[in-house]
């Protein structure tokens, strides 16, 4: 353990002695511009990311709804960690549908009337 950090310590001083000062200390100079440089590319890894959230993640298969869509999510229940139940609107009907692990039951079809009196 003691060789590496004499290796280290070396190491910067080489270091230290390769950044021309300029009336100021070396380490100081070098710890300044290394923070310099993990902010940029900080601000620019930020961009990318938002860049990717806004616009090409959107534009992948699976992720792009149509608001044209003849099938219509208009509630969701969670019942256990893998089941849930689903209130969907196919074309002007509404159905209650459960959906397990490998399974999609099909519960019930709802009337205008029922659906619009639960969620107003």
């Amino acid at each position: 353990m003691g060789l590496l950090w004499t290796v280290v310590a070396l190491a910067a001083q080489e270091a230290d002695q390769k950044i021309p000062s300029g009336g100021m200390e070396g380490p100081m100079l070098d710890y300044t511009w290394l923070f310099v440089r993990v902010c940029v590319a900080l601000v620019l890894v930020i961009s990318l990311v938002f860049v990717f959230i806004r616009f090409v993640l959107p534009r992948l298969k699976g992720f792009h709804r149509s608001s044209q869509s003849a099938i219509k999510i208009l509630d969701r229940n969670t019942l256990e960690p893998r089941k849930s139940i689903y209130l969907i609107q196919v074309g002007g009907r509404h159905y209650l549908i459960g959906t397990a692990d490998q399974s999609v039951s099909l519960i019930g079809e709802l009337s205008k009337d029922e659906v619009e009196k639960a969620y107003p």
